[in-house]
């Protein structure tokens, strides 16, 4: 079973963040240091993930996906636009339908260091003026740039908790992506068009008086 696009945006906003804060909070590796987790079973995750509990470690969870009627453009929605030839006679091509959305999440970094905590919250705050962006590659090929918008980040730390829990500190960072979800097409290559011309004066029985095939040139490659 394929993957939802919404799917690979959370993928591309885990490893983004990753990408951003894994200096400041010496993580190494995207897939065993993050986790798509709500925060209440995220602490339990990362530890089956690890096989022990570390904390230093981020985990988001994506909490609300709504049509955003301030982008809609009905044409990118309902006509497609063409991509790419899919196979080497040409005879299928790819398209591809995109609608607006706002996907908002909220981020979590877990440290056991307060310094850091604090050091996450500086970058956050200053991520509006360094690239506010979710920047891909549709197929490797075709750029899309996606805004982010920011919140008000939380300490979430359960400090008078430490005797019982252990000790650590918890930020909670909102974002929001001004996200395009797209949906791929493969439709058939028209190649032939036959245009027939009839005598329609005779009512009962109109006269077939010539047909053409018109013949359509296929465009080298690149230049689809």
């Amino acid at each position: 079973m394929a993957d939802s696009f919404v799917k690979i945006m959370d993928r591309a906003v885990q490893a983004l963040i990753y990408a951003k804060f894994k200096t400041v909070m010496n993580l190494t590796d995207v897939n065993t240091d993050s986790v798509i987790w709500p925060r209440d079973v995220a602490f339990r995750k990362i530890s089956e993930k690890r096989g022990r509990g570390v904390v230093e470690f981020f985990s988001l969870w994506r909490e609300t996906m709504n049509f955003d009627w301030s982008r809609q453009r009905t044409a990118v929605a309902r006509i497609e636009q063409y991509l790419a030839f899919t196979d080497a006679e040409r005879t299928d091509i790819r398209s591809a339908r995109a609608i607006p959305a706002t996907l908002d999440y909220n981020v979590w970094f877990w440290t056991k260091d307060y310094d850091i905590l604090q050091q996450i919250s500086e970058e956050y705050m200053w991520w509006r003026h360094t690239d506010p962006n979710l920047n891909l590659n549709y197929d490797d090929t075709y750029p899309m740039e996606m805004d982010l918008h920011f919140g008000e980040a939380v300490d979430e730390s359960a400090v008078e908790q430490m005797f019982d829990r252990g000790l650590y500190f918890v930020l909670r960072a909102p974002i929001t992506v001004d996200a395009w979800l797209i949906k791929d097409f493969s439709v058939k290559t028209i190649k032939k068009i036959i245009i027939s011309v009839y005598d329609e004066t005779v009512e009962e029985n109109p006269q077939l008086l010539f047909t053409e095939t018109l013949i359509l040139p296929i465009p080298p490659s690149g230049e689809e």
